[in-house]
């Protein structure tokens, strides 16, 4: 297998459980490891790749089921058995370097059995070939149903759900997982691990879900928050149940408007700071086209509670083009090395949970950092090896001196406050050579191949995607394989795979 890291869209199919199940769940003490969540989130990185691409034949989409998992599409037609789904796998690629499927917000919650259910939003970006303008084809969410296998973790049932305003829903879904504490370390503690950040990553992924669905009538927004939060100009919750209950006609438990992307998460003094790219979609219904209706940045302040990490503060920041734009917010920094949960930690193929977090996060401040142009192009140029490379076509941009100048403005717009590029979804692997110890140093991509499988649009267009879909390919210093991206194919008639 090559050195390569590549960004891949996520899908998420879950089955059909009720409310009372979803009590039960959370009552009956069952837990995931940090390398579960892991490696659950992993499987549907995975997924948009093998439905994108339709690698061999479909086989590869295949695999990534349960001997006996299935895939359900929105009108319940079921598919199980390799041959079955490995048709639904291959039945619409277009190649390898087919971009359709961006997935993120993946909630993930454990069962009672010792597997995992999860759902994640999907927004289908049709880029334009040959000049055609692009544009969001469609978007919702998958319900899923994760089963243990000897392989690894696998879809036991995936299906998809297409964004619905109100409560007639067509299709029916399944509740959106509620939060559960992740990290065992103490209220007071001083450090942040592994754990810490997953939780966070949990804790944020509700986030939309519970804006959009207005779920427990909202209250499953405000309690992201801690009852004291600041909410742009909102503080407590009372003030933050006004915005989380029947804020707007379209809400209800299949509406997806809100599309949180990629997150950099800084431990500080106090608890940890976020910074959240996002845009925001009318998702198309009864045939009409879908919108993009803006973007922006997320500005937060994290703190441990009781009850696990909560928002203390959110800002939300709207795009805007220029390096004068957005002075007074933080600037993009290099992300930090992300410490190890105390005792032995677990390992996938010599990649430990903060091995995984930490080339997540290094994709994520990759697009941020071309967009912000922060440091005047250092902090994009430092997450590069010292002899990294990145390749612009034919063009060979090498060193820290050529990848500054390459990411500085590179384009007009760059500023504190610009948001175009989406990077997101990462599939990584331990390359064959094995892990290489980097003491005191973060993990150093080193790009040696020409695909970029990042997102760039415009999210102040008012109907269509001005922009384009690529695959990332990266040789990481350490020895791993990253797939990091989106992307993914689907039928002309808008079935989903």
């Amino acid at each position: 297998m090559s050195k390569r890291t590549t960004l891949v869209a996520l899908a998420l199919g879950v089955g059909m459980l009720t409310l009372a199940t979803v009590h039960a769940q959370q009552k009956s003490g069952a837990t995931l490891s940090a390398m579960d969540y892991i490696q659950i989130n992993q499987l549907i990185n995975r997924y948009a790749f093998a439905v994108d691409t339709g690698a061999n034949k479909g086989a590869d989409y295949a695999a990534l089921f349960a001997p006996d998992g299935k895939f359900l599409q929105r009108g319940g037609v079921s598919h199980s058995g390799p041959e079955a789904l490995a048709n639904v796998g291959y039945r619409n690629s277009r190649g390898p370097q087919s971009v359709f499927h961006y997935l993120g917000s993946h909630a993930i919650e454990p069962t009672p059995d010792g597997n995992a259910r999860g759902k994640e939003q999907l927004v289908q970006w049709e880029f334009g070939d040959d000049g055609k303008p692009s544009r969001v084809f469609g978007g919702g969410h998958y319900d899923d149903i994760y089963e243990r296998t000897k392989d690894g973790w696998r879809f036991k049932q995936r299906q998809f759900i297409p964004s619905q305003s109100g409560y007639d829903l067509k299709v029916p879904t399944t509740p959106v997982p509620e939060m559960l504490k992740i990290s065992k370390a103490p209220v007071d503690a001083k450090t942040m691990t592994a754990s810490d950040y997953i939780e966070i990553w949990q804790l944020l992924s509700r986030y939309p879900y519970g804006l959009d669905t207005g779920q427990r009538h909202g209250q499953m927004w405000v309690d992201v928050f801690t009852p004291d939060a600041t909410f742009n100009k909102a503080v407590g919750s009372e003030a933050l149940m006004k915005i989380a209950w029947q804020h707007r006609p379209g809400q209800g438990p299949s509406y997806d408007r809100n599309f949180p992307q990629s997150t950099i998460i800084t431990p500080t003094a106090t608890g940890a700071v976020g910074r959240t790219t996002t845009y925001v979609l009318d998702i198309g219904e009864g045939g009409k086209p879908s919108t993009i209706l803006n973007g922006a940045t997320y500005h937060d302040e994290y703190v441990r509670t009781p009850a696990g990490w909560r928002i203390k503060k959110r800002m939300v920041v709207g795009k805007k083009g220029g390096a004068d734009q957005g002075l007074e917010w933080p600037k993009l920094a290099s992300p930090v090395r992300v410490a190890a949960d105390p005792g032995k930690g677990e390992k996938h193929n010599g990649l430990a949970v903060e091995d995984y977090l930490d080339i997540q996060r290094l994709i994520t401040a990759y697009s941020m950092a071309m967009d912000t142009g922060a440091g005047e192009g250092y902090v994009y140029a430092d997450l590069f090896a010292p002899d990294g490379v990145f390749m612009a076509g034919k063009i060979k941009h090498q060193g820290r001196e050529e990848l500054k100048k390459f990411a500085w403005q590179h384009r007009p717009g760059q500023g504190n406050q610009h948001v175009r590029m989406f990077s997101q979804n990462p599939v990584i692997e331990a390359s064959p050579e094995g892990r290489k110890p980097w003491p005191d140093a973060e993990f150093e991509p080193n790009p040696q191949n020409e695909y970029t499988r990042d997102t760039l649009l415009d999210p102040g267009a008012a109907a269509t995607a001005a922009g384009a879909g690529a695959t990332s390919v990266c040789t990481g210093a350490a020895d791993a394989t990253v797939v990091a991206g989106a992307g993914a194919c689907a039928a002309a008639t808008g079935a989903a795979g």
